[in-house]
């Protein structure tokens, strides 16, 4: 199998609308590509609002999503990084704690992956897909990364249908009037302009945001923009 056929599986993404059957089309199309693990991080520019999807849930007892080497170590390029155990070699800037935690993933089947960053640091979220195997170095470099250019393009189509469900999903706990008041700050709207275009007060679009807000778990409008997507 080949790149044609992440294609076509990414196609079939874009008509997934629920967030939990997307991840599992996701995992179902990287599996016939020898990926075994998928990690899919992300995070604000301080380490706030981690939104983590894995098949390794366990993994984040040990560390923090925010503290994952991936997001310190790989999402300042585009550039695909080869993660994991087999190529610890490589990666001699880990800290001790982030070393252990490479290692705990080796013993959960994660010897050797691909980091894809999606994100880059400087944006509003950075991160991105780390896809692993329980190949050794040798068997990762001969079956999986020839791949790794059509896997990224894959987890660009995934990512963008990832934050189109996550949205959809932190929408749907709010009622009408609520969810029209939090897309219009998500664009960059004032309070004052919010009112005008709703044909509201000022006081009853006050309430509506802090209600927002609450059901969101988010504080200002950048946390309600990462959020929706933006």
């Amino acid at each position: 199998m080949g790149g044609n056929d992440l294609a076509r599986a990414a196609a079939t993404l874009e008509r997934v609308e629920d967030l939990t059957e997307l991840w599992g089309a996701i995992l179902a199309a990287l599996r016939p590509h020898g990926i075994e693990h998928a990690i899919y991080l992300t995070t604000a520019p301080d380490g706030s609002d981690a939104f983590l999807l894995t098949t390794l849930p366990a993994l984040y007892d040990r560390l923090p999503p925010p503290e994952d080497p991936f997001l310190r170590h790989c999402c300042d390029s585009y550039e695909v990084n080869l993660t994991g155990s087999a190529f610890s070699a490589e990666h001699d800037m880990l800290t001790p704690e982030a070393a252990a935690f490479v290692e705990e993933a080796a013993r959960g089947g994660f010897r050797s992956g691909l980091g894809i960053p999606v994100r880059l640091v400087g944006s509003r979220r950075h991160g991105g897909f780390n896809l692993g195997t329980s190949l050794d170095r040798a068997r990762f470099e001969e079956r999986v990364l020839p791949h790794a250019d059509a896997m990224r393009a894959f987890c660009l189509i995934a990512h963008r249908c990832i934050e189109k469900a996550a949205a959809a999903a932190a929408l749907g706990v709010l009622t009408t009037r609520e969810r029209e008041v939090a897309l219009l700050l998500a664009e960059g709207r004032s309070r004052k302009e919010c009112a005008r275009i709703c044909d509201l007060s000022p006081h009853t679009i006050a309430e509506y945001v802090k209600s927002a807000y609450r059901k969101l778990g988010v504080r200002d409008r950048m946390a309600l923009a990462r959020r929706l997507g933006g």
